[in-house]
């Protein structure tokens, strides 16, 4: 199992709308989480990042009382009880420097890895470059099978993010570590994880799925991931989308029973496109992060990161996906609200 993308939303609250809500939290998750564990002998728990940023309790904690050396960061004090394996390192986890990511991973009671992050030694070979993070890990398991006998297996785990974060935060991290490309890394690094003796590896890349065109340093780099040998899982996050679903339709690899797309009725379709294509206006506010659609008195918001679609202030049951940073909505929604 593997959480991703939290963004300090361990509660089901939603700070922006100052309210409860029940569309996400780390809270409604560990339900899930204990049920999973119900419904099977053996199970592993994994988190792929982007953890202590993405809303004000994140800021409250870096920036208004920051946290102080030997304090356990929130998140922490909600993860610790759920009794994680194992934890990759995200790109938002770099948006308050490598200090107060130091600190904060102190308060994790689970081990991290990231093996594509590395001490900036400024001496232009990257031969002799150390690796900033424990690249990966492997774990000392025993499995039970069907008939009740107990199997030691060494799961080896390893974790990526996307080389990008030497833009993104530069400020904090040029002269101090650099990033290599995700794909390049796994085939350096999984041969000698199965050389020490890893049965099975387990891999958590903080990136998205990403295209069949491998172009080197990729952002989104799975899809090639999966293609490395050695690798039997992958458990990815990065780009906030439900996966499988009608966003890879068409996708080399992905099961298609799963993938299939809705019904012509139901389809998903890019909703700033569509609604401006219908005479519907299209506005972002950047404050409350929500969308918003409209056409003479009628509202169609989504708030991001929660899944909230609200029409004329009442929630509609539907889902919505980000795919590339773009709003997806059923186009029957469209087409029911604003009657085109």
């Amino acid at each position: 199992m593997e959480t991703t993308d939290i963004h300090v939303n361990i509660v089901n609250y939603d700070y922006y709308q100052d309210a409860a809500t029940d569309e996400f939290g780390l809270a409604k998750t560990a339900a899930l989480i204990k049920q999973a564990r119900e419904e099977v002998q053996n199970s592993l728990l994994f988190d792929n990042g982007d953890l202590i940023q993405g809303n004000p309790l994140g800021d409250y904690v870096a920036r208004m009382d920051p946290l102080q050396e030997g304090d356990i960061h929130p998140v922490y004090k909600a993860m610790n009880l759920l009794d994680y394996d194992a934890g990759n390192i995200g790109n938002h986890e770099f948006n308050y420097g490598l200090n107060f990511l130091r600190t904060s991973l102190g308060g994790a009671r689970f081990p991290y890895v990231n093996a594509n992050v590395y001490i900036d030694d400024q001496d232009d070979n990257p031969d002799n470059d150390q690796n900033y993070f424990t690249p990966y890990l492997i774990l000392d398991k025993s499995f039970t099978d069907e008939n009740g006998s107990e199997h030691p297996l060494k799961v080896g785990v390893i974790g990526f993010v996307p080389p990008q974060i030497m833009q993104w935060d530069k400020a904090h991290l040029e002269g101090k570590v650099v990033a290599k490309d995700i794909v390049e890394t796994a085939k350096k690094f999984v041969p000698e994880m199965k050389e020490k003796g890893a049965d099975i590896i387990v891999a958590i890349p903080h990136s998205g799925f990403g295209s069949t065109e491998l172009k080197g340093n990729d952002e989104n780099a799975t899809y090639h991931l999966s293609r490395v040998a050695g690798i039997d899982a992958i458990l990815f996050g990065h780009s906030h989308v439900v996966f499988p679903g009608p966003a890879f339709e068409g996708a080399p690899g992905v099961d298609k029973a799963a993938q299939s797309a809705p019904a012509e009725a139901d389809r998903m379709v890019a909703a700033r496109a569509t609604a401006e294509a219908n005479g519907i206006d299209v506005a972002y506010d950047f404050v409350s992060r929500k969308a918003s659609l409209s056409k003479g008195e009628i509202i169609l918001e989504y708030t991001l990161r929660a899944d909230a679609v609200f029409s004329n202030g009442s929630p509609v049951a539907v889902k919505a996906e980000i795919v590339n940073d773009r709003l997806y909505l059923p186009e029957s929604l469209l087409q029911r609200t604003f009657a085109f």
